[in-house]
């Protein structure tokens, strides 16, 4: 899915008026505030909320928060070194219940110079407005970089799918 930069106009106003009043904060995700613990738990449990039925059950039990720790881990220390790694968690009741990461597009085939590459919200905060938050808290420091455009990609029959085609 693509986002052009006409999708990109009047994201900061979005922002401000859309943002969910149960979100206690969303903040910026450096090395230094990194907790793989809490980014691996999301994405495994997402992943196994989201994609049950998408994904062979097999890979979904096999997913290892350990490993995902690791992954987690790895990115941002490789990513964090150029800068090119944009990160937000969102915490509720001072516990992590998502997060967003993308930066620098890795197929400028595409057209577009931005990725949105992973964005994860645990099943029981969806629908409250907290995954708009963070998607448009990213998409608003793609745009205090410079970026023009962004694109992700969404499994076939994600349930998901909808909220990012609301989304732009």
């Amino acid at each position: 899915i693509g986002i052009t930069e006409d999708d990109f106009e009047g994201v900061s106003d979005l922002l401000l008026s859309r943002t969910s009043p149960d979100v206690e904060e969303v903040r910026r995700l450096t090395t230094a505030l990194l907790d793989d613990v809490h980014l691996a738990n999301v994405h495994v449990n997402s992943w196994y909320e989201t994609y049950q039925g998408i994904i062979p059950q097999d890979i979904l039990e096999n997913l290892s928060k350990n490993s995902r720790e690791r992954m987690w881990h790895s990115i941002f220390e490789e990513e964090c070194k150029d800068n090119e790694s944009i990160s937000y968690v969102v915490e509720i009741d001072s516990k992590v219940v998502g997060f967003v990461n993308g930066g620098a597009a890795r197929n400028k085939e595409f057209g577009h110079d931005g990725e949105l590459k992973a964005i994860y919200l645990l099943k029981k905060y969806h629908g409250h407005g907290i995954g708009k938050t963070i998607f448009y808290t990213f998409v608003d420091k793609l745009i205090s970089l410079d970026y023009k455009s962004m694109y992700l990609w969404v499994l076939r029959g994600n349930k998901t799918e909808k909220f990012y085609n609301v989304m732009g």
